[in-house]
């Protein structure tokens, strides 16, 4: 009597094998997190409970409505000189910062603590939605035969890993502004994949009106031809420049000059400082690593200040001029790069970093289907990536570990961040990252 053969069992599609990855790496950092709780260690899920529960602090709006308050009552003091260098407030951001505070109050839009936190609250809701968006487009593109429950259980799973995402809700949970600028940054990153340039442009011109360094990217867009996007960004740069100067003067433009060189060339010791800048202060025993400074940078060090130059100008260089494919990949490289190469960079500023992880696990799952022997290293280095950079840490036990050799432990988010950008710059200009965003060409016309 015969018998009837078992059908052949179907091979999980590469969409949903990617799943499976995604869904240990996030359960590595759940472990990490129950680990540190149960060793009575502060963990990532204080700030996801802070989210949940809508409670943050004031880092950003503190000395923001500080320095606000005083102009207001003098009207023509250099903003700098009094709060950053004489009352020793650490208002790091330019004078545009402050439209903030300005513009809603002649509106009646009132600027508390509660209200601010609340738009960073919806903030971070926003960030998650938009990285699944992204990534939902991104696989659609290409894994296209991949079936619809497998979509959504993906997109939901990466949506769920942004909002316990360390850095992300540590940003809402500080009470700042990056938590804000880590959804824009998002949103800009999903117009740029759907062709929205000009839109992605606008949304960069704003952000730089808080965050300067990615002025960088109007040279990026300028080398790769990228009109459409340089016009719009140039376009809300003037335009908040210009309101900037009307409210707060030119010589407070010019003075912020003076507090930027000043902390380029002093960065900060503090352990949450992911900076090469902040790896050196650290090893080399330059400044307090363990207790934030609330008015006081580490003094200055010339070997410092010459290895932070130097690492910062290579790192956006390389960005600059590496390949200059003006696809997703490229742009999510310059981001990265602008971010790390400021001598500041805490923790809370490699919130950017959710979107770029889901759409490079894409890419290297993408590849890793058209390889006959497909390696190993990029998935296992963008895994220990991603549970680095979404955990917390890094945590200094003591303070014998705090500084020396020992200290070079606690630089995991950097040493992540470092990682993540040698795998964009394998992907920059591939086919695969061509397939998901459309070509050069196109994004040309």
């Amino acid at each position: 009597m015969l018998q009837a053969r078992a059908a052949p069992r179907q091979a999980a599609s590469p969409l949903a094998r990617l799943g499976i990855i995604q869904a240990a790496a996030f359960c590595a950092v759940l472990i990490i997190g129950f680990s540190q709780h149960l060793a009575g260690q502060e963990t990532a899920f204080k700030d996801v409970h802070d989210w949940l529960t809508g409670t943050a602090y004031n880092d950003s709006w503190r000395p923001m409505r500080q320095t606000f308050r005083w102009f207001s009552e003098t009207t023509q003091g250099l903003i700098y000189q009094e709060i950053f260098f004489k009352q020793h407030v650490k208002f790091q951001y330019p004078p545009s910062s402050l439209l903030l505070f300005s513009l809603p109050r002649r509106i009646g839009i009132p600027t508390s603590d509660f209200g601010l936190n609340m738009i960073g609250w919806v903030a971070v809701a926003l960030q998650a939605f938009a990285t699944a968006l992204l990534y939902r487009y991104v696989a659609r593109r290409l894994f296209s035969d991949s079936g619809n429950g497998t979509m959504l259980a993906s997109t939901m799973l990466v949506g769920l890993m942004t909002l316990c995402f360390y850095p992300v809700v540590c940003a809402y949970s500080l009470g700042q502004v990056q938590a804000w600028l880590n959804a824009i940054f998002t949103v800009a990153l999903l117009l740029y994949a759907i062709e929205r340039r000009k839109s992605s442009g606008a949304l960069i011109g704003f952000m730089c009106l808080i965050k300067p360094q990615f002025g960088m990217f109007l040279l990026w867009a300028a080398i790769r031809r990228q009109w459409g996007f340089a016009a719009t960004m140039g376009a809300v740069l003037a335009i908040g420049g210009a309101l900037a100067v009307q409210r707060f003067g030119w010589r407070n433009q010019i003075d912020y000059l003076q507090a930027i060189s000043f902390m380029s060339r002093h960065g900060e010791a503090f352990y949450p400082n992911q900076s090469v800048n902040g790896l050196l202060q650290r090893l080399l025993g330059n400044g307090e690593p363990l207790i934030w400074q609330y008015f006081t940078f580490p003094p200055f060090s010339p070997l410092v200040y010459l290895a932070t130059l130097s690492t910062s100008v290579l790192m956006a260089g390389f960005a600059l001029f590496w390949r200059r494919s003006a696809d997703l990949v490229d742009f999510m490289l310059a981001a990265l790069a602008f971010t790390m190469a400021s001598p500041i960079a805490w923790e809370h500023h490699y919130g950017i970093l959710p979107p770029i992880l889901a759409v490079l696990a894409l890419l290297i799952a993408a590849r890793a289907q058209g390889a006959s022997k497909p390696s190993l290293l990029a998935p296992f280095m963008l895994f220990c990536a991603y549970v680095a950079s979404a955990s917390f840490i890094i945590l200094p036990p003591d303070r014998s570990a705090a500084t020396g050799v020992a200290s070079l432990a606690y630089s995991t988010m950097l040493y992540a961040g470092l990682a993540i950008m040698l795998l964009l710059a394998r992907e920059s200009g591939a086919r695969f990252a061509a397939n998901a965003v459309g070509s050069l060409e196109r994004a040309a016309a």
